[in-house]
């Protein structure tokens, strides 16, 4: 058993994991800033959300604690002894565990997102938390038979029920094809080409696309070098990627909110039947010159009588003399 790890290259086992948790560290903190974010800026929400966010962070810290401990096991105290390295650590294959419960979090979320995006769709609804229940069962069948293994030739022959994971993965695919349907059917040609950038990160965040990537290539990497590290360790960023998502969501609700207010802020200028407001502009202190502008209207009973405008007028007050 021992054989088929041994002669492994080091960069498809080590060098990958030790790649993909570095790359893992740094959206680790991308969570923790976001989380502290939202506790900032949404600390009206209700309870259910902020335990959800406090779970997920929580997760989140531990997965990373985890594979971190168990690339020093094998790194530093595996240079002296590489036999260590053979073995099938506790917190390497914890970290199955804890992204099962944080798929099951996230993906629940991403799922009542697609129930209130398609308003209501039920057997949309259904299929994609069929599939989201059916990963969490998958992944702690996985880990319920790999957590009596010594070596990680052991792990790596499970090929089968590797592929089982697949599941999972066809959750992600499905809730990402669902919400871009969903929100590119609700906007307007004219929005597609005046807005493309803010459609591209609406759609990489907000669709939960960063999970479907993560998880074509952890399936890809798995059926095509099965007795390597490349799937384990592109597994460590896919627990990151459903953590960093939720929180995007969450956290972009302000920016919506204020680009919502400024539309409706200036639209208030114009009035529903064509004329502007008035407005007055009065100068600075001092100078005593106020600026009048009033577009009137005039409208008749009769649909045929002609409407009659007066465009603005200015009124200059001349300075007054200051008392001394």
């Amino acid at each position: 058993m021992s054989e088929t790890t041994s002669t492994a290259a080091p960069d498809n086992t080590m060098g990958a994991l030790l790649i993909c948790t570095v790359i893992s560290a740094c959206f680790q903190g991308v969570t923790v800033l976001c989380s502290w974010e939202y506790f900032v800026d949404h600390n009206k929400d209700q309870a259910i959300t902020k335990v959800l966010v406090s779970v997920v962070c929580f997760i989140d810290t531990l997965h990373q604690i985890f594979i971190t401990h168990a690339l020093y096991i094998y790194l530093v105290k595996g240079f002296s002894d590489p036999a260590i390295m053979l073995r099938l650590l506790w917190s390497f294959l914890s970290q199955v565990v804890l992204t099962a419960f944080q798929g099951l979090l996230c993906q629940g979320f991403f799922t009542w997102r697609v129930w209130i995006a398609s308003q209501k769709n039920k057997p949309l609804s259904a299929i994609i938390a069929a599939l989201v229940a059916g990963n969490f069962v998958v992944t702690l069948y996985y880990f319920g038979r790999s957590v009596h293994f010594k070596s990680l030739a052991e792990l790596l022959q499970q090929k089968d029920t590797a592929m089982l994971l697949a599941i999972g993965y066809s959750a992600n695919l499905l809730i990402t094809v669902s919400l871009l349907f969903i929100d590119f059917r609700k906007t307007t040609s004219g929005e597609q080409t005046n807005r493309v950038v803010d459609k591209f990160k609406s759609c990489v965040m907000n669709s939960g696309l960063l999970i479907s990537l993560v998880g074509v290539f952890c399936f890809v990497t798995e059926a095509a070098w099965p007795q390597s590290l490349l799937s384990a360790a592109m597994y460590t960023l896919l627990c990151r990627m459903y953590s960093v998502s939720v929180l995007a969501i969450l956290n972009s609700r302000k920016q919506l909110g204020s680009s919502s207010s400024n539309k409706q802020s200036s639209s208030k200028e114009i009035m529903p039947n064509g004329s502007r407001r008035p407005r007055i502009q009065v100068a600075r202190p001092g100078e005593l010159a106020i600026h009048v502008e009033c577009d009137t209207q005039m409208q008749y009973d009769n649909m045929e009588s002609p409407q009659s405008h007066k465009e603005g007028e200015t009124f200059e007050l001349t300075p007054f003399p200051r008392n001394k």
